[in-house]
């Protein structure tokens, strides 16, 4: 699935200003950063790779974008 451009992002000043105040974190592929239907969760700002966000349901999930560098969530 191609990276939706519908959502902003962060031009390197930003960036630069996320980077200095925010903690990094290492995630591996399948980690899960946010719950479907949860409602308190950080900001997370993208420096490199993708995150897909899925829709849950009981049976099965739906891909519904995918977030690239410097895009936040």
């Amino acid at each position: 699935m191609k990276q939706d451009t519908a959502f902003q992002l962060f031009d390197r000043t930003q960036m630069n200003v996320v980077s200095q105040s925010g903690d990094r974190v290492s995630v591996r592929p399948g980690d899960v950063l946010i719950q479907d239907g949860q409602m308190d969760y950080p900001f997370f700002v993208l420096e490199s790779g993708e995150v897909e966000i899925f829709e849950a349901d009981d049976d099965y999930q739906t891909l519904i974008t995918t977030h690239g560098p410097r895009s936040f969530l």
